[in-house]
């Protein structure tokens, strides 16, 4: 699933929708952020991540929209990614090509 694809489920999503499925689509937005891709990471910023907490903001879910750990500005565009990478930290390891070779969630992983 890309970036826009999510974007355009949270866009739909009612209020309890987005609710029970933040979970998931925070974890799909972590898999692809992890990825290390400067373009995701913009996309994120301007589109999937503002969607995400102008919803977040609107429909009153202010603690879950505080625990992703991230500010935000006036627009609702997240000023970093530390902190919804920070929470529910997943380590991948890929190949060369990309390709998964070994996930790890785990909160006593160490990165530099």
């Amino acid at each position: 699933m890309s970036l826009a694809q999510i974007n355009k489920k949270i866009h739909a999503y009612s209020s309890q929708e987005l609710s029970d499925n933040l979970s998931t689509v925070l974890d799909d937005i972590r898999d692809i952020l992890n990825l290390g891709r400067s373009s995701d990471e913009q996309y994120y910023k301007n589109h999937t991540g503002r969607e995400l907490f102008r919803k977040l903001f609107n429909f009153g879910l202010t603690t879950e929209l505080n625990d992703i750990g991230d500010d935000y500005d006036a627009g609702f565009r997240p000023d970093t990614i530390t902190g919804l990478l920070s929470s529910g930290s997943v380590t991948n390891l890929l190949t060369e090509a990309l390709e998964f070779i070994l996930t790890e969630a785990s909160e006593n992983i160490i990165t530099n």
